[in-house]
């Protein structure tokens, strides 16, 4: 790998910890987090979560986290060798920083933007605006905590409490000023209202103008865009083509290790691609396997040096 390279990981995760609702909440709060969303896993591995006052099932079907359970030296073999019956652990660094850097290290990673597993996942479904408020702050506190570790080396992602736009709007504003260069926003609908819904164009602008990015996940935003556009055929203002969907505005792209379309049109995506690992997923991908990637298709070395890191540099303004 060239020395010189800087490799920013732009999707990799942790997994919310119990201190999370246990020290990042005040008493008081505590109560109405419980009710709206909770998680916990006892000393023998068994999980509870809790949704909007009722209990859900784990996202695990077995006793392997496959959400957190990879770590450098895991292939695709060991981990379907593990014993899905008995209860694993999840991988030291999801939860804990300094597991985190040395993993970074052993996979030659400089930089990682830290994107949730669990808040992903159930935050957007609460139904209560103020329960949805106080766990975003907790979540948000924890993991700008989680950060200090190396605050060059990780890079937050913002959790916001889409149930109200102003809430969203104050929260935003709190994050960015404590030095978050990204959002996740989940394409999904809080409140019966989607993300692109016009009452939530004052957090759009705030988000320009405090030069935060609005993280989402890209392929069922376009999935369910592809979907209207044929039910009503008649729409001509939606495009789904490259230029309309990447270009019109200031974009980034992430794509996995494995993901050939970029390396097959670097002329397309050389401005808009960057790498990212999936780390601790199951299905991680590495430095090594994204460059042999696009080396298999002949990509210029310039232009790898702009997916795994170059990129991401640009477009989240790091210095």
């Amino acid at each position: 790998m060239d020395p010189a390279m800087t490799v920013v990981d732009v999707d990799s995760h942790v997994y919310e910890p119990a201190a999370i609702w246990e020290d990042y909440l005040g008493r008081d709060e505590r109560p109405l987090a419980r009710a709206a969303f909770w998680h916990e896993i006892d000393a023998g591995g068994l999980e509870t979560t809790i949704l909007n006052g009722r209990p859900v099932r784990a996202l695990e079907r077995s006793g392997i986290p496959r959400r957190a359970c990879w770590r450098p030296g895991m292939t695709p073999q060991s981990i379907g060798a593990l014993d899905p019956e008995a209860p694993h652990a999840v991988s030291p660094g999801a939860v804990d920083p300094a597991a985190r850097l040395r993993d970074m290290d052993a996979m030659g990673i400089d930089r990682a933007l830290l994107f949730p597993t669990l808040f992903a996942e159930h935050f957007p479904l609460i139904e209560n605006p103020d329960a949805a408020r106080v766990l975003a702050r907790a979540y948000n506190d924890w993991l700008l905590d989680f950060a200090t570790a190396s605050a060059r080396r990780l890079l937050p992602v913002a959790i916001l409490p889409l149930q109200s736009v102003s809430f969203a709007v104050t929260e935003l504003e709190r994050v960015a000023e404590r030095g978050c260069k990204a959002a996740f926003i989940r394409p999904s609908f809080f409140q019966g209202r989607f993300p692109s819904h016009p009452s939530y164009k004052p957090l759009w602008k705030r988000l320009e103008e405090l030069g935060v990015a609005g993280a989402a996940w890209v392929p069922l935003a376009l999935e369910k865009a592809e979907t209207y556009l044929w039910l009503f055929s008649g729409i001509r203002d939606v495009s789904l083509e490259p230029e309309r969907v990447f270009f019109a505005r200031p974009s980034l792209v992430a794509f996995d290790s494995w993901e050939h379309a970029v390396g097959r049109m670097p002329d397309v995506f050389e401005r808009v691609a960057a790498w990212g690992s999936r780390y601790p997923n199951h299905d991680t991908g590495t430095v090594e396997e994204a460059r042999a990637m696009l080396g298999r298709h002949g990509v210029a070395a310039e232009t790898v040096g702009s997916f795994l890191g170059g990129n991401a540099i640009r477009h989240f303004g790091l210095g």
